[in-house]
């Protein structure tokens, strides 16, 4: 038995996949899949799936250096945490920066560097997860961490601690948010530590330089499967030999090839103008068939909306 997979494309409305099955075949099948992105991109929503949750981080600022014994640097601040659950287009591709790690302050009792900011404006929302300032050297100022907006969870990034309240080393940096990555540690007599991904802090040094902010991250988590698995007890006496339209703009004409198995035709295609029609015949080798049309008009993996 061949399985075709048509799709159909509308003028004037978004395109609809047409599943066209024979009489065999099991449930949907769904999983959920985390992409996970580290560094300035994009995103391409997969097939079937209209909603996702976003979550991203911003960087880490970068630890407070030491020029003197027992004037530990201060710790960098952490990045923030932003997270929504918003509405996407299959197929659509959607762009996002990542904050690069605050660099760590020169041994010269140097400033860390604040952390890049991570951003994305998808759904119809800009989420902003802003990178954590670095931290002062010296005992100096504690980096602090970084701003949220946007998501329906919006967590400022976590302070580091001050080179002044650390026993004299250098300091530990802030951890990151909701998850995110724990702040570098701060540094004896040597230089501190780098913040751990995503977002983390820069350790501050003790005659030493700071460790370097964590860069931040970016993960879309969400739904995807197959409309089902299909199965043939049959063997190889009922199948679907070919498939064809008619009166269509363009029309699908895949010819009888005996069998094959399951096979994906998902690259052609039958389009026709809103509100007008066309025609569609199943061929088959013998025998009486019965046939039915699925239709997943939004492209939402399954055929259980109303219409469909």
């Amino acid at each position: 038995m061949n399985n075709y997979l048509l799709t159909s494309k509308q003028n004037f409305i978004a395109k609809n996949t047409l599943l066209l099955f024979f009489v065999f075949f099991t449930s949907a099948i769904f999983s959920q899949t985390t992409d996970t992105y580290t560094a300035s991109g994009n995103w391409t929503v997969p097939a079937g799936v209209t909603t996702a949750t976003v979550q991203i981080w911003g960087a880490g600022g970068g630890g407070g250096g030491s020029d003197a014994n027992k004037k530990g640097g201060s710790g960098g601040g952490s990045g923030a945490y932003v997270s929504r659950v918003v509405t996407v287009t299959p197929g659509a591709t959607i762009s996002f920066t990542i904050g690069t790690g605050g660099a760590g302050g020169a041994a010269a009792a140097g400033t860390g560097v604040t952390g890049g900011n991570s951003t994305i404006t998808i759904g119809g929302f800009t989420l902003n997860a802003n990178g954590g300032t670095g931290g002062a050297g010296n005992k100096g100022a504690v980096g602090i961490g970084g701003t949220s907006s946007g998501g329906t969870t919006n967590t400022n990034g976590n302070d580091g601690i001050s080179g002044a309240t650390s026993g004299n080393s250098g300091a530990k940096g802030g951890d990151a948010p909701n998850g995110g990555g724990t702040g570098g540690s701060g540094g004896s007599n040597s230089a501190g530590g780098t913040g751990n991904t995503p977002g983390g802090g820069g350790g501050g040094g003790e005659e030493a330089g700071g460790g370097s902010g964590a860069r931040g991250e970016i993960r879309f988590t969400y739904t995807s499967g197959s409309y089902c698995t299909p199965t043939n007890t049959y063997s190889t006496s009922y199948y679907i030999s070919g498939v064809t339209t008619a009166g269509g703009i363009a029309n699908i004409n895949n010819t009888p090839t005996g069998f094959s198995g399951y096979t994906n035709y998902s690259a052609q295609f039958v389009s026709q103008v809103a509100g007008s029609s066309f025609s569609l015949t199943a061929t088959h080798p013998s025998s009486t068939y019965g046939y039915s049309v699925w239709v997943d008009w939004n492209n939402d993996g399954d055929f259980a909306d109303a219409g469909e």
